[in-house]
C-alpha cells in the first residue's frame, strides 16, 4: 500500500530540522532526476486546449519592432524641430537680434554741430516694416546755431529693413552748455517685424562731453547761510569766444523765499534779467546781487543762471541759451536766532498807510547748548520820510539819533542780554511814525516813500578750545508807504464847462440839468488802472454830454451805472502836475414825492486804483451827490429843494 503524502511531509521535516541533517546541493539533486515526491505532487493533465501561447510568435515581435522604431524616429524628429524652433526658427520674431550702435564724437566745442550715425543691422529672418528713431536730446540741444527752438525729441520714419540688411541714420544737433559738463543723447528704435502686430523697441544712449561754451558762468556765494541772513551772489560771465558776442541776456532764477534787495548793474526786468549786451573775446561781466533768504533749517536753495540770446519775440527771455549753471546753500538756523514782527506779522515787505504809527517787535533766541554773554541788539532805521521825534524804543532801548539807531545791551538797561542761557529767548520793541506825504502848503514832498529796519544781534560765546567766538545775526525789514489816491466829487448848475437849463429850485415835472464833476489825485506812488463808479436813480437821465471828450467815460442804460476808466495816475497828479478831472451831464426831473426834499442825483461814487510802488490797491467811497450845490459859488440854498 503506497505511503500517504502527508506522512512523507512530515518526515521531512523531521530530517530538515535533525541535529543531524547535512546540506545537499540541489542542480546534482536535479540532474540525477532524484525526486522524491514527483509522483504525488503531479497535476493531472487537462486535455483543453491554451487560449494564447506562452511565448510570442515571429510576428508579434516584428509589429513590436516596428512600434518602437516608429515611436525613436518621431521622438527624434520632435526634438530636432524643438531645437531649430528655439534656436534658429524663433530668430523670426526676436528684437534681441537687432543690433543700434551710434557712431560719433564724445566731446563737442559749444556752438558746434555734432553728428551723429546711428547704425541698425537686421538679424532677423523676416523683415522690419514701420520703423520708426526716436532722439530724445538734452537741454541746450538746437537745430542750429541760429534756431530759437530748442529739441527736446525728434521722430523720423525709417520704412522697411531688408533680413539681415544694415543701414545708417544720421542726425545732428549744436549742443550747448556748461564747460565740462556731459549731455545724454537717448535713440529708441521702434519696429514690427514683418507678419506680426506686436511693436518692439531696442534702445541706445550716447554721452557727449560739452568741452567748451561760448560764455563760462560763475556763480560766487556762501555754501551755507543763517536764516533770514543777508547774502550777496557775484555772477561772472567771461567770453571763450574768439569773435565778439552780441545780444545776450543774462537771467537768474531766484528759489523761493529769496528776497532781492539790490543789484550791480541795475536789472533790466524783473530784478533778475539783465541786457549784457555785447562781449568782446575773453571780455567779462560781474553782476552782484543782494538779498535776503527765508526757509526751514537744514533746507537747501538753488539759484540757477542762465545766459544766451535775447529772443527775438519776447525781450525778457532768452532765445538760445549758451551756458546754464545751478549753485545752492544750505540755510542753518543761527546760534543766535533774530527776527522782525511788524505790527505782529511776519514777512519781508509790510505796507502802511500815510500817518499811521508802526509797532516793531525783536525777537531773540539763544540755540546754543552753552551760555552767550555780552548780548547787544541793534536796530538802524533809514528812511526820509521816518519822523524822528516819534520814535519811542521801550524795553530797556536807548534811540542813539546821531545815527537813527535803537540800541539794547546791559548797559542800556536791557539786562537779560548780559548773559543769555541755553534755549533762552526774549523780546524787545520799539515804535514810530511817519512825516506827511505832502507838505503842508500842498506840494508834493516825498516820491515811493519807504522806511528800512536793520537789525543786528550780537554776542560772545566760549569754542570748544575756549577761545571766545563772535556771534552775529543780522536781518532786514521794508515798510513802504502807500500813496494817497484821492476823488473829490461834486455837482454844479451855474459852473462847469457846461450850461444848464431849467429851474433852480427843481419844478415837480419840469426838467432840469445839472453838471457833475470828478477830479482825481495822487500823491507819491505812480498808480494803475485807476476806475470810478456810480449808478444814476431812474429818474436822473444821462445826457451823453462829456468833457473832455479824451477821457474814456460810458454809460450803462442797464443799471445806469456810469464808469470812468482813468488807467494810469502819475505820482504827483493834482500835486505837481495838473489833476485828471471829466465832466458829464445829467438831467432830473422830479415827482410830488420829493417836495421839500434835496433828492440824490447819483449813487454812492466808487473809486480804486493800484498802487505800483506798495503794491496794494487803494479803494475809496465818496457820498451820493445831491441837489444841494454846495460847491456852485452862485448856489443859494433854498435852490435845493424840489417845489410844487
Amino acid at each position: 500500500m503506497n505511503e500517504k503524502p502527508e506522512s512523507k511531509i512530515n518526515e521531512l521535516n523531521k530530517r530538515l530540522f535533525s541535529s543531524s541533517f547535512k546540506d545537499r546541493p540541489i542542480i546534482e539533486k536535479l540532474d540525477a532526476g532524484d525526486s522524491d515526491v514527483s509522483d504525488t505532487w503531479a497535476r493531472e493533465e487537462k486535455k483543453s486546449v491554451p487560449l494564447t501561447s506562452s511565448k510570442p510568435s515571429r510576428q508579434q515581435n516584428t509589429l513590436l519592432k516596428k512600434v518602437l522604431i516608429f515611436s525613436f524616429s518621431f521622438f527624434v524628429i520632435a526634438v530636432g524641430f524643438a531645437f531649430f524652433y528655439l534656436y534658429k526658427g524663433a530668430n523670426l520674431l526676436s528684437a534681441d537680434n537687432v543690433n543700434i550702435s551710434i557712431e560719433g564724437p564724445i566731446s563737442v566745442s559749444g556752438g558746434d554741430t555734432l553728428n551723429l550715425g546711428v547704425v541698425i543691422t537686421n538679424n532677423n529672418d523676416a523683415a522690419i516694416d514701420m520703423a520708426d528713431l526716436l532722439i530724445e536730446y538734452p537741454e541746450g540741444a538746437y537745430a542750429s546755431a541760429d534756431s530759437q527752438t530748442s529739441l527736446p525729441r525728434v521722430r523720423k520714419s525709417i520704412g522697411r529693413i531688408e533680413p539681415h540688411q544694415t543701414i545708417r541714420e544720421n542726425v545732428s544737433a549744436v549742443l550747448f552748455g556748461e564747460t565740462n559738463s556731459e549731455k545724454k543723447i537717448a535713440v529708441t528704435f521702434e519696429f514690427r517685424l514683418e507678419g506680426s502686430s506686436a511693436t518692439l523697441e531696442k534702445k541706445k544712449e550716447h554721452l557727449v562731453t560739452v568741452s567748451t561754451s561760448p560764455v563760462d558762468i560763475a556763480i560766487e556765494m556762501l555754501k551755507e547761510a543763517n536764516l533770514g541772513q543777508n547774502i550777496e551772489i557775484v555772477v561772472r560771465l567771461k567770453s571763450n569766444s574768439n569773435t565778439p558776442l552780441t545780444g545776450l541776456l543774462f537771467a537768474i532764477d531766484y528759489p523761493f523765499g529769496f528776497k532781492w534787495k539790490a543789484s550791480t548793474p541795475v536789472p533790466n526786468f524783473d530784478n533778475r534779467v539783465w541786457k549784457v549786451g555785447d562781449l568782446a573775446p575773453s571780455g567779462e561781466l560781474v553782476i552782484r546781487i543782494s538779498g535776503t533768504i527765508e526757509g526751514q533749517d537744514e533746507e537747501e536753495k538753488i539759484f540757477r543762471g542762465h545766459v544766451g540770446t535775447q529772443n527775438s519775440r519776447d525781450e525778457k527771455s532768452l532765445g538760445v541759451v549758451y551756458n546754464s549753471v545751478s549753485r545752492s546753500v544750505f540755510l542753518k538756523k543761527p546760534f543766535l536766532a533774530l527776527d522782525m514782527l511788524v505790527d505782529n506779522e511776519r514777512g519781508q515787505t509790510f505796507v502802511s498807510a500815510d500817518g499811521k504809527s508802526v509797532r516793531v517787535d525783536i525777537l531773540w533766541q539763544n540755540n546754543l547748548p552753552t551760555n552767550i554773554i555780552d548780548g547787544e541788539i541793534q536796530v538802524k532805521i533809514k528812511g526820509d520820510i521816518l519822523d524822528r521825534f516819534s520814535i519811542n524804543a521801550g524795553n530797556g532801548g536807548f534811540y542813539r539819533s546821531s545815527d537813527d539807531t535803537i540800541l539794547w545791551n546791559s548797559k542800556s538797561g536791557a539786562v537779560a542780554l548780559g548773559v543769555i542761557e541755553p534755549g533762552e529767548k526774549g523780546a524787545m520793541g520799539f515804535s514810530f511814525g511817519f512825516l506827511p506825504i505832502m507838505t503842508k502848503d500842498g506840494k508834493r514832498a516825498f516820491a515811493n516813500p519807504e522806511v528800512t529796519l536793520e537789525a543786528t544781534v550780537t554776542g560772545r560765546r566760549v569754542s570748544d578750545i575756549n577761545v571766545p567766538e563772535e556771534i552775529n545775526t543780522f536781518t532786514a525789514k521794508t515798510i513802504r508807504v502807500e500813496s494817497k489816491v484821492n476823488l473829490a466829487s461834486r455837482i454844479v448848475y451855474y459852473a462847469g464847462p457846461f450850461k444848464n437849463s431849467g429851474l433852480l429850485p427843481p419844478k415837480v415835472n419840469q426838467e432840469t440839468t445839472y453838471t457833475v464833476i470828478w477830479t482825481m489825485t495822487n500823491s507819491s506812488n505812480n498808480a494803475s488802472g485807476a476806475i470810478v463808479r456810480t449808478t444814476l436813480p431812474t429818474y436822473v437821465k444821462w445826457l451823453g454830454v462829456v468833457s473832455p471828450d479824451t477821457e474814456n467815460i460810458s454809460y450803462n442804460e442797464i443799471g445806469g451805472e456810469v464808469t470812468w476808466n482813468v488807467g494810469a495816475i502819475s505820482a504827483g497828479t493834482g500835486i505837481a502836475r495838473p489833476a485828471r478831472e471829466v465832466a458829464f451831464q445829467i438831467s432830473f426831473l422830479p415827482s410830488i414825492s420829493q417836495i421839500n426834499k434835496a433828492p440824490s442825483l447819483t449813487g454812492e461814487i466808487h473809486y480804486s486804483a493800484q498802487d505800483d510802488f506798495a503794491g496794494t490797491m487803494l479803494r475809496g467811497i465818496k457820498p451820493p451827490l445831491t441837489t444841494k450845490l454846495s460847491t456852485d459859488p452862485t448856489f443859494v440854498d433854498y435852490q435845493a429843494s424840489v417845489v410844487n
